[in-house]
Formats: C-alpha cells, sequence, structure tokens
C-alpha cells in the first residue's frame, strides 16, 4: 500500500499478501483523501487484520479514508440504484445471503428523502450470520449418496466396488488417504454440479464412475438390471453414455429428514430470529432480496418469499444485479449512503460462558458475580457469541440451533483451575480476561461486534475429504 498525490492504494505485494487474499464479509474501500472519491477496487479484509492494516506505517491515519461496509449494504444500494420507482416514507428491507460457507441475514431500514433519490437516514436494525449455508448442504448429499452406494439393492456388488467411501467407516483405520480425498473431492465437484443444474422435480441425476478417472466407485464388469421390473425406476444406477450415474427421486431428496431440518433452520428459524432481535413482524418489511448462488437451490427462495405476505416486494434479482463486480462499480457513489448512517439497534447477539459438560451459558451481565463461575464437573469451558433471541443451549446445542452459538476460545480447566473451581471473567474495554481466584489466567480480544464478522471467521468441519460417520449432523 502506497500514498501518492493525497490517495491509497492497496497492492498486492508479498508485504500485504496476508491481508488481502483472505475471505471476509467487510470490504475496505480507499478514498481519494482530497476529493473523498474512491480511488481504488475495494478489498477483502478479515476483522482479525482490519486493526493491523490501519496500524501499518504509512505515514497517514487509513482510518481516516476507509469505511466498512457489508455485502447486504451494497445490494440493497444497487437496487434502489437499479429501479425505476423512487420510494418515499421510509422503506424496510431483509436481505438473505446464502453464500458457501455462511448465511448471512440484514434487517435495513431507510428514510428517504422528499424526492426519493437520497437517504436521510440508513439504519442496521439487525444482521445475523451463521457458518452453515450451500457447503452443509453438499455435506447432506454426500451422506444421501454415500447411504444409497452402500446399499446393495442400489449398487450391486457384484458388479461395482465402492472402494473409496465418502463417509468412514467405524473402525476403518486402513484408508489409502490420498486416492480418498482424490475420489470424494471429484465427488464433491459432481455434486456441486448436478445440484446447480437440477430444477427439483426431475431425477437428482450424479455422475458416479467414469472410465479412467479415478472416483469413488470402479466399475468390475457385467450387466445392471432394475429388480426384474418388479421396483418402480427408484434410486438406480444408469449408464450416461460414458460411465455410469446415479439417479435419485426428487421426493428422496425433498423428503431426508436431514434435508427437512435443514431447510426449516436456513428459511424460518433463522428468518424468525433476525426479526425478532429487533422486534419487527414480517408485516412491515417491505422488500425481501435474496441472493447467493446457494439461494437457487429447488424452493428454498419460495419458502423465504412465503413467509412474508402478498404486499411485500419479492424480486428475483437477475445475474448482474447479485453480480459482485457490478456492486463494486456501484460502490463508486456509496459515501451518499454511508455518510447518512444512524447507529445500528442490533441487541441480539452477546458474548458468554458456556461450559461444554452441563451446556450452562452464563452471559455477560452475570460475570460480575465476586463469587465467581463454579465450573463443577465440566474439564472445558468457551467464549462463544450467542446471536439467538431466547437461548437454550441444553436442546439448541443437540440440534442446528447450535449454529446461533458461535465458539470463539476454549479453554481447559486444568491448566489454571485444576485446584480451585471458580472462574472469574472480567472485561477492559474489548478484552475478556478469564482467571483462577489468584488472578492467573488469559486475555481474549474480542472482535467487532457483529455476528456476521464473527461467523465468517469461524470455520465449520471442512467442506472436502472425507465425512466421518462419528461426526455428528451439526
Amino acid at each position: 500500500m502506497v500514498s501518492y498525490q493525497n490517495k491509497i492504494f492497496i497492492i498486492k505485494n508479498q508485504f500485504l499478501k496476508k491481508y488481502l487474499d483472505v475471505i471476509s464479509h467487510w470490504i475496505v474501500v480507499a478514498y481519494d483523501a482530497y476529493q473523498n472519491k474512491i480511488s481504488n477496487i475495494p478489498e477483502k479484509l478479515e476483522w482479525t487484520h482490519h486493526d493491523d492494516l490501519h496500524a501499518l506505517p504509512l505515514g497517514i491515519v487509513l482510518k481516516d479514508y476507509t469505511h466498512g461496509i457489508t455485502a447486504s449494504d451494497m445490494l440493497v444500494y444497487h437496487y434502489c440504484q437499479e429501479r425505476t420507482q423512487a420510494k418515499t416514507g421510509t422503506e424496510r428491507f431483509l436481505v438473505y445471503d446464502f453464500k458457501a460457507d455462511r448465511l448471512d441475514l440484514s434487517l435495513i431500514r431507510i428514510d428517504w428523502n422528499q424526492t426519493g433519490t437520497s437517504p436521510k437516514t440508513w439504519m442496521i436494525e439487525n444482521r445475523i450470520g451463521v457458518p452453515i449455508a450451500e457447503n452443509h448442504l453438499d455435506r447432506l448429499l454426500v451422506r444421501m449418496v454415500d447411504h444409497y452406494l452402500t446399499d446393495p439393492t442400489v449398487v450391486d456388488p457384484q458388479i461395482f466396488d465402492y472402494i473409496y467411501q465418502a463417509v468412514e467407516q467405524e473402525n476403518d483405520t486402513l484408508r489409502d488417504t490420498i486416492n480418498v480425498e482424490l475420489a470424494t473431492s471429484r465427488l464433491l465437484q459432481n455434486i456441486r454440479h448436478s445440484k446447480h443444474h437440477w430444477d427439483g422435480h426431475t431425477f437428482f441425476e450424479l455422475k458416479i464412475e467414469e472410465p479412467g478417472i479415478m472416483g469413488v466407485l470402479n466399475y468390475l464388469g457385467g450387466q445392471i438390471t432394475h429388480n426384474n421390473g418388479q421396483t418402480p425406476y427408484i434410486k438406480h444406477i444408469k449408464h450416461n453414455g460414458i460411465g455410469y450415474s446415479l439417479c435419485i427421486p426428487s421426493n428422496l431428496i425433498h423428503d431426508y429428514p436431514i434435508f427437512q431440518e435443514f431447510i426449516t433452520f436456513v428459511t424460518e428459524t433463522i428468518v424468525e430470529e433476525l426479526l425478532q432481535g429487533a422486534g419487527i413482524m414480517t408485516a412491515h418489511v417491505d422488500t425481501v432480496l435474496i441472493s447467493g448462488r446457494g439461494a437457487l437451490w429447488p424452493g428454498l427462495r419460495e419458502r423465504v418469499w412465503r413467509k412474508f405476505p402478498n404486499h411485500c416486494h419479492k424480486p428475483k434479482l437477475r445475474a448482474d444485479q447479485d453480480s459482485k463486480n457490478t456492486l463494486i462499480k456501484e460502490m463508486m457513489t456509496w459515501q451518499d449512503f454511508s455518510q447518512n448512517q444512524g447507529n445500528p439497534h442490533i441487541n441480539t447477539s452477546r458474548f458468554a460462558i458456556l461450559c461444554d459438560n452441563t451446556k450452562d451459558l452464563i452471559f455477560e451481565n452475570d460475570w460480575s458475580n465476586s463469587c465467581g463461575i463454579d465450573l463443577g464437573d465440566n474439564s472445558t469451558f468457551c467464549i462463544v457469541y450467542v446471536a439467538h433471541h431466547n437461548p437454550n443451549p441444553k436442546l439448541d446445542l443437540n440440534t442446528l440451533r447450535s449454529y446461533f452459538y458461535i465458539r470463539l476460545k476454549q479453554y481447559c480447566r486444568h491448566l489454571k483451575w485444576d485446584k480451585n473451581p471458580y472462574l472469574f471473567v472480567t472485561r477492559h474495554g474489548n478484552v475478556i480476561r478469564v482467571a483462577n481466584a489468584q488472578n492467573e489466567g488469559f486475555d481474549f480480544t474480542e472482535p467487532p461486534i457483529n455476528s456476521q464478522l464473527i461467523a465468517n471467521n469461524v470455520r465449520n468441519i471442512g467442506d472436502n475429504g472425507v465425512l466421518s460417520k462419528r461426526e455428528s449432523y451439526y
């Protein structure tokens, strides 16, 4: 990064590579110091690197020229710029962004001027981000495919060898790790290809064997029969002209219990959490904007839209409207919006201590107890971020609601609390200290108060490689 003629430029060199080659929810935009105009293409930055970037010895105060904006804000702004009819008065948007690794929801209220050309205020009423989205959907599809490939009524073991299983078996210790990863990675690629071309009504057709290409299935030879016609055209193997494909009827996917739970969580539960956290009813939402390729899963958008009344506007965004490149170009006039931002009323998410064994949750308001927190039989505890309107960890942590609990840091009791089980938690600015009765402990610097930012930087189980049957679905 260099400063030249009152401009700040972000350049990709080795010195700044760790700051720029990351995936993040926030986009840092550099401005012309003299004309207050954007002087470069926005770059992405993790929240953990944001302060480091500001502290670089550039001889300038970088934060005076940068603003943190979100993809949700950009989408709303671009939509408002593109529509043909201006809006006056107050307008409330719900933005539903179904990304690969996380689901971000924002509730944004705009108070327009009399002409509807510029906002008087731009208020973020609530935001929620959870690290469960399209990649989790892919994992469910892998599990379903594995279920059928291990079924001898679907895959005849005399004709096919399921040589590299995508979901490992109990006590399966002798595995060709490299080949398994290559084969399951290819399976995952094929699943994603089939998913993006599936209409939700016809058979879900997935390539599982190709001659000369390493895959999870190996063709041994022989002729495939389909139960002599006794079974209708269901879940079976067919020749696709080159290799073999697995065909799954649409109803078996839509009715699969873990799919139903996932769709309910991402289309209903998290939307309700967003609205309840802001005290807003569905009838008070004017426009629902849905973006992200994962939202094209058949029926997902429609299920979100059905939660809102008929008067609510539910546009189907064109591909160019949902393009990040297009949104970046629109940011040239973003300052017209950002200068009128009000203070956000986000009050749902909170920091807490979670005792892992007993599932006790102690929120920050109760940390000041002079007697401390009795760890009891808990061997570990965590600092968590709870993006939940009415948390009940004893029940939530056994369901997909566990994604509302974002684990930031885990500590083992034996480190400082082996002799005395009482934990004392204090805060000094943005530093949370966990200590024993002798004040021996650890400091944790909290991230920005935004569940979308935190969810973006907390990785769930990886989306590549072998899945384990010992893993929970969550």
